[in-house]
């Protein structure tokens, strides 16, 4: 399979699986990240923002991990526009490492194919931002945004769904 064809086929597969990952965060949130939360916490703590974090659960502290990705894909969007290649580094850089600790987090003997989709969309992601620095591809980075997006707004849910689960059976 050609690279074009990979590129074009994940987002796809990403589309399909959606329902399955939200499903099976719901009765895995509670073993997928919790022994190696460490790492988790010291991503978190690189992109300086601990206020939370020692006092969060496994659910707070992926959430805000998703909050801090998304703030830093939306810079890197802003830098680039603004020409601030510079600072536009950083941005993709901070992004990076806060995936590669929510994928260093993953727990595959317990999340066994959703921990494989997610690997798989985190990698997939950070060769993305990376092709975004080398070549100022916006669209790369609203690309990964898209996706990351998405499994945020999962993540954000969660907990509503965990208090009340007959309302993810109604929706």
């Amino acid at each position: 399979m050609s690279y074009s064809e990979y590129s074009f086929s994940l987002p796809l597969r990403f589309l399909t699986i959606m329902p399955i990952i939200f499903i099976s965060l719901i009765t895995m949130v509670f073993t997928i990240m919790k022994a190696r939360l460490s790492r988790g916490t010291a991503a978190y703590r690189n992109v300086n923002n601990t206020a939370g974090a020692p006092y969060a659960d496994s659910i707070q502290l992926t959430q805000m991990l998703f909050s801090a990705l998304v703030e830093s894909l939306a810079e890197a969007e802003g830098h680039m526009r603004r020409k601030a290649f510079e600072k536009k580094a950083g941005s993709l850089n901070r992004a990076s490492k806060i995936l590669l600790g929510l994928q260093d987090s993953l727990d595959f003997d317990k999340g066994q194919e959703l921990a494989i989709n997610l690997s798989e969309i985190y990698d997939y992601s950070r060769r993305r931002l990376f092709q975004a620095s080398l070549k100022n591809d916006l669209a790369a980075i609203q690309e990964v945004r898209g996706l990351i997006s998405e499994i945020d707004s999962a993540w954000q849910l969660l907990p509503s769904v965990l208090n009340n689960p007959s309302s993810a059976i109604a929706s």
